[in-house]
């Protein structure tokens, strides 16, 4: 991910060599985007691909960094025509699948990545979006092989490290989470970017534990409000230990608002 950085020098003598170049231009928004410059880099993408229509790394890099804004209709366009001008183009069919992911189209989302992976089975970041998808699915356990599969290839990858993190605080293993998110950061090819997204991650990872720390404290304590047994019940659904979460919650408020999420726990506890 560091990369880039080394790599800007080049790309700004290929610009002024050769002002529309769009491998250059494209590089040159890498940069930008590395460095969260988003509206540089998204002038330099657009640039890019009004030079050379059929170059699918522009469409691949913008429509990635809609994707991360959210704007899934406008990603999911672009992604689409990388793999138009180029169907074996990897990382467009992985961006792909990530986007297809999000908007909840899970099969689309699963055939995509797999042909990325087909196409390049060394490459750990493929491994990496397999692994979302299929966290976002639910299917944890399959996310877990598939970010363990990217470690394979790439001990320190950061974004498999990070969704192992994710896996841990599920679970409520907040100091194996921190461990992956630590030896993520560790990792000298990180950007601006990619740093500051590990580190709202290990922020948000503290705040749960002690959040779910103050919780028990309190229910141990006999302090604990209604309002604190269905927190704990939240969190402890999300753990997937959804008997413990009916117990609180029916302690919390068996007759109240929650009542139906009670009873979904209770479905779920079996």
């Amino acid at each position: 991910q560091g990369d880039t950085d080394e790599a800007q020098p080049y790309y700004v003598k290929a610009g002024k060599l050769r002002p529309e170049y769009a491998a250059a231009l494209d590089g040159m928004a890498r940069v930008a985007e590395a460095q969260a410059q988003d509206d540089a880099a998204i002038a330099l993408f657009e640039r890019a691909l009004a030079s050379d229509k059929g170059f699918a790394p522009a469409y691949t890099h913008l429509g990635d960094l809609y994707l991360r804004a959210g704007k899934l209709d406008e990603a999911v366009k672009l992604l689409v025509e990388a793999v138009t001008v180029r169907p074996d183009f990897g990382p467009g069919l992985d961006r792909l699948a990530a986007a297809y992911g999000r908007l909840g189209f899970s099969n689309e989302a699963v055939a995509t990545i797999r042909k990325a992976i087909e196409l390049e089975p060394n490459d750990p970041k493929h491994r990496v979006t397999l692994g979302e998808v299929l966290l976002g699915m639910g299917v944890v356990t399959g996310a877990e092989a598939s970010f363990r599969a990217a470690i394979a290839i790439d001990a320190a990858d950061p974004k498999a490290r990070g969704g192992l993190a994710e896996i841990d605080r599920r679970r409520g293993d907040y100091p194996a989470a921190l461990v992956e998110i630590d030896v993520a950061l560790a990792d000298s090819r990180l950007n601006r970017r990619g740093r500051d997204e590990l580190g709202k991650q290990r922020a948000a990872i503290e705040a749960e534990r002690d959040r779910a720390a103050t919780l028990e404290a309190a229910i141990a304590s006999g302090s604990a409000t209604p309002a604190d047994r269905a927190a704990l019940a939240s969190l402890e659904a999300a753990r997937g230990r959804f008997d413990h979460a009916a117990d609180l919650l029916a302690q919390a408020s068996p007759e109240g608002p929650d009542r139906e999420r009670l009873a979904y726990y209770s479905f779920r506890a079996g």
